[in-house]
């Protein structure tokens, strides 16, 4: 188990941690807003459309995709199938949720390794109006896995030491209830 003091400060460096990036979520919504706005005024209206706006917004989906997905593994606000946590209680029911975390964290394990292999074989090719490099951009995929990853490994954690009363499922929206 671990020190008392190390749960709260540790939930207190998560919180700051999580609304910045909820800042730069939102900035990054705004911005592709803005992005394609400004794709269909230039290309309907005027006539002449931009060329750079699609490549650019395609850029901040992708991130904003990424952040939001490890956003919303913080906040435990994934779907899931909860037919087996909801039916255990006390040690079976840790065991279940810690078990059911080292699977996602196989999964977000191998998501990063594969984006960091993608953005690296993409480094040197480049987006045609921008020419910013297509690896920045995938970048997002380790990025967010290993964000997603420490979520978890985090939840985990907490489900551990804090017994039955810890983050669970029960929350999130269930994609099956028996």
């Amino acid at each position: 188990m671990t020190d008392n003091r190390v749960l709260p400060a540790l939930k207190k460096w998560r919180v700051k941690f999580f609304t910045g990036m909820e800042a730069v979520l939102f900035v990054l919504v705004l911005a592709l807003l803005v992005l394609i706005a400004l794709q269909v005024f230039t290309r309907y209206v005027m006539q002449a459309a931009l060329p750079w706006t699609e490549e650019v917004a395609r850029m901040v989906l992708v991130w904003t995709v990424m952040l939001g997905a490890a956003i919303a593994m913080e906040r435990n606000e994934h779907y899931a199938i909860t037919v087996l946590s909801d039916r255990f209680r006390g040690a079976t029911r840790i065991w279940v949720l810690v078990i059911t975390n080292l699977l996602g964290m196989v999964f977000l394990v191998a998501l990063a390794y594969q984006g960091a292999q993608y953005m690296s074989a993409n480094m040197k090719t480049t987006y045609v109006s921008t020419q910013v490099s297509r690896g920045w951009v995938y970048l997002a995929l380790p990025v967010g896995s290993v964000i997603m990853f420490a979520s978890l490994v985090l939840h985990s954690i907490e489900v551990w030491s804090g017994g039955d009363d810890a983050p669970a499922a029960a929350h999130v929206p269930p994609v099956l209830d028996v």
